[in-house]
């Protein structure tokens, strides 16, 4: 459409000074004059105009002809060139003046006037202003079937309607009569500013683009003006229409239905409608529920949506069916997932006030399920994600090993999954330049509905905290898996000499077999506190207890003896049971020195198991992301907290330091004169002490690499500073090593590269078990068991013995006894007189 410019002569071969905007996706059997003139008024001509169409070319004027009626405009299609583009010039002179057209004055304003179809000569008839032109150019349409039902929501999509109208601009060919009122164009400018937003400067339909066309010195210049912005509900006009557009990112606060609503699709339109019936408590219902048109109506019949009487005579009810844990998960999906550790009776509590009706516990469940779904994407989405996953991590983090385990099954298209490893490059030289050669291995279930087991190796840095080296997702934990993940590990740590290594482990299923095997030479040592626990099952007490933590903790074999003896002494069974575990796996007296490190415990693997509990029960991509995102934070927190401390030594060993030096003053140091002392305690116990060799005769000090407290008096004596005979693995600049290697950030999972392999597939779910199912928590151990009471708390009955009064059998008490009572025992009299008592 050539437009702003003008005919230079007098046979109008040329029309200069104009510009071009193009109309897309016209469809000649939709127009008509009116189209024109809606055209003409979005690109900024609102007075009338006249309209005409090159015969020719798109650009050419030489040969024009008048488009005076509705069957004119619907011809056009017959002058386009070979890309079917018809030109239409707007111009004040008209080159063919023999069919100038009359316009007839009228009083109405410009914009309450549209074209006559069917009345010929151009003329201008008065139609009302909710005029519609019906059709359909690809907008969703949405209404009832009957005009007369008053209770129903009935939404129509229009699309075609006249703009307000604006300031009138001179025009040669407009003939004012003498009842021309010039304040009709006033109150047309003051519903122009009222509904019309200026700065929009789209032009045309629906998913058009309309361009501004030049042609300074022979180039085209092309603009886009199919710029958008967002307005907010209620009061965002139609693109093309001056109708109220929905907006499903606005305030649902104040939102209302309008006549002339329009909305994207039915889907949206059905959003809408449940949004509205939980907040005005209305019980609506979808009697026509279609693609193409929806009715909706309330069950009470006076809720008349069509005519806006937005009169109820019905009570509101408390709850609401609309409100579905689906319509609360899409709409609470953010609160959930910047808070997903959201107790379920808080989003209760929440929901209820924001939504004004009642929600029951179990909706506040299956919400939070289903939000987990939208914020994760289902399990199967996230397994197919994997490869591409796994790629990226290679990418940008170099020097990392990631491994899948999958069985793929022959004209299937798709692999199972089996396990993935993961062994961070940065961990990795963290570890062999910052660390102690000690690995503690522990496993731990994952509670998701397919279960799953997370094998991981931890290290210790030289503040005595947790340095994870690697984990790994498995189906089981057996020898089978542990073999693959000690195997990898090995590799990735280059472990040529097992000599040098320290394992730590539970007797967990497979492993014992598996480190003798791949790691025959490394010093094993098992977590004493597991080794009571099983103890415990069959030898009870207090004293046998402190026996057990005596021999674990002796650093002498001479003091091991001695108590493994007393424990003899006591009880002959114990000391059989424990006799059969070699002392090299759980006591000091029996470990080597070369690791400093005299850890008896396994909990550095549980600290790590601990930091990612929350992990534990996402898909597989949402959980490893966890998991590394703990480790991404951790590595420059930590290094950052040491960095700040003072001291050369770390933090926690330099506090072991500080206690040590307390009690030094209890000893008694007698010198040769070499640097070597005897050292005599106020009990007559007596020790040597080497400085030059860091050795003493109690093997704490040879043990841990710190000085014990006869070598820090020999120490004092020497005015030597205590720091300065500290290992190398517990000073700050071992420590930075270990940390000084970070984690590199990758990008979100739409730019993951394409691995382009046969997408995987979870392995099968594990059968539920009958009845209810148990709460995820740790199976404690009886000594651990408490139950609150009113004056404090008492250890739960859980664990121990019970023997019946009657027969003396254990496991139950006479109430449940199937054997005959014996009547010659008191407590039958008592049991029998207190259920008389309750007849």
């Amino acid at each position: 459409m050539q437009h702003s410019g003008s005919f230079v002569d007098s046979s109008g071969s040329s029309y200069m000074g104009g510009k071009a905007n193009y109309f897309d996706f016209c469809e000649p059997s939709d127009m008509n004059m009116d189209a024109l003139y809606g055209m003409a008024r979005q690109i900024g001509h609102r007075s009338l105009l006249k309209f005409y169409c090159s015969a020719i070319s798109p650009s050419d004027c030489s040969s024009l002809v008048v488009l005076v009626s509705d069957d004119d405009v619907k011809n056009v299609a017959r002058f386009g060139d070979t890309n079917r583009v018809v030109g239409i010039f707007i111009g004040d002179f008209d080159p063919l003046s023999t069919m100038e057209s009359q316009v007839r004055s009228s009083s109405v304003r410009v914009d309450d006037l549209t074209y006559d179809a069917n009345g010929g000569g151009g003329g201008f008839v008065d139609v009302p202003t909710n005029r519609v032109e019906k059709g359909n150019m690809g907008n969703a349409h949405v209404g009832g079937e009957d005009d007369n039902v008053n209770d129903m929501v009935d939404l129509v999509s229009y699309t075609d309607s006249s703009s307000d109208s604006s300031e009138e601009e001179s025009d040669s060919d407009y003939v004012n009569d003498d009842g021309f009122d010039e304040s009709d164009f006033d109150s047309d400018d003051e519903l122009f500013d009222e509904n019309i937003d200026k700065e929009i400067e789209w032009v045309g339909l629906v998913d058009e683009t309309i361009v501004e066309r030049g042609t300074k010195n022979g180039q085209s210049n092309m603009e886009p003006l199919n710029a958008t912005s967002k307005k907010p509900r209620n009061k965002e006009k139609s693109k093309f229409l001056d109708f109220p557009v929905y907006d499903d990112d606005a305030d649902t606060s104040d939102f209302e239905f309008e006549i002339g609503m329009q909305f994207k699709g039915a889907d949206e339109f059905r959003e809408a409608v449940r949004a509205h019936s939980n907040k005005q408590g209305r019980p609506l219902k979808f009697t026509k529920n279609c693609s193409d048109k929806i009715q909706v109506t309330c069950r009470y019949k006076t809720f008349q949506v069509k005519t806006m009487k937005n009169q109820h005579t019905c009570t509101r009810e408390a709850s609401s069916k609309h409100c579905t844990s689906k319509f609360l998960a899409k709409k609470y999906q953010n609160h959930i997932r910047s808070n997903p550790e959201l107790p379920v009776y808080s989003m209760q509590e929440i929901m209820q006030m924001e939504n004004q009706t009642l929600l029951s516990i179990s909706k506040m469940y299956r919400a939070k399920k289903h939000a987990a779904k939208l914020i994760n994407g289902t399990e199967s989405e996230q397994y197919a994600k994997l490869w591409d996953y796994c790629e990226e991590i290679r990418r940008t983090n170099s020097n990392t090993t990631v491994k899948i385990k999958c069985k793929h099954v022959i004209g299937s298209g798709e692999c199972t999954f089996k396990s993935i490893y993961i062994c961070w490059g940065a961990l990795k030289k963290g570890f062999l330049e910052g660390c102690r050669p000690v690995i503690g291995l522990d496993g731990t279930h994952l509670k998701t509905e397919r279960g799953g087991v997370l094998l991981t190796a931890v290290g210790i840095d030289g503040n005595n905290n947790m340095y994870p080296i690697s984990y790994a997702v498995v189906l089981k934990e057996n020898r089978k898996t542990w073999d693959w993940f000690i195997e990898l590990l090995i590799d990735d740590l280059n472990i040529q000499n097992s000599y040098a290594y320290t394992i730590i482990s539970d007797k967990q299923k497979g492993l014992i077999r598996a480190v003798e095997d791949l790691l025959p030479h490394a010093e094993h040592r098992f977590c004493v506190r597991h080794m009571y626990n099983n103890f415990q099952t069959k030898h009870k007490g207090l004293q046998l207890k402190e026996l057990v933590w005596k021999a674990a903790t002796a650093t002498r074999v001479v003091d091991f003896n001695r108590v493994m003896g007393q424990l003899k002494v006591i009880d002959p069974a114990a000391y059989k049971w424990v006799e059969e575990k070699p002392p090299k796996h759980w006591s000091r007296s029996h470990f080597s020195t070369w690791p400093k490190c005299d850890l008896l415990l396994n909990n550095f693997c549980e600290s790590f198991n601990k930091s990612i509990l929350k992990a534990r029960n996402k898909p597989i991509i949402t959980m490893l992301e966890i998991i590394r995102m703990i480790i991404f934070k951790r590595l420059p927190t930590q290094r950052d907290r040491i960095m700040k401390a003072h001291g050369e030594v770390c933090p926690a060993v330099q506090k072991i330091l500080e206690k040590n030096k307390k009690n030094a003053h209890l000893y008694v140091v007698y010198w040769n004169g070499e640097d070597i002392f005897e050292v005599k305690g106020w009990a007559g116990d007596s020790w040597t002490v080497n400085l030059p060799n860091k050795t003493c005769s109690c093997r704490k000090w040879e043990l841990s690499g710190l000085p014990c407290v006869h070598a820090i008096a020999c120490l004092n004596h020497k005015r030597y500073r205590v720091e300065d005979n500290v290992s190398h693995w517990y000073n700050k600049s071992t420590y930075i090593k270990a940390y000084k290697y970070l984690l590199q950030p990758i990008k979100g999972k739409d730019e993951w590269p394409d691995s382009q392999l046969l997408p995987l597939v979870p392995w099968p779910e594990k059968p539920k078990k009958a009845g209810r199912p148990k709460q995820h928590a740790r199976r404690k151990d009886p000594n651990e068991l408490v139950q609150e009471k009113e004056n404090g708390k008492k250890l739960k009955r859980n664990g121990y013995k019970y023997f019946c009064s009657n027969c003396g059998l254990p496991g139950h008490n006479i109430k449940t006894c199937k054997e005959d009572l014996n009547l010659d025992t008191s407590k039958v009299y008592k049991f029998l007189s207190f259920c008389f008592l309750f007849q």
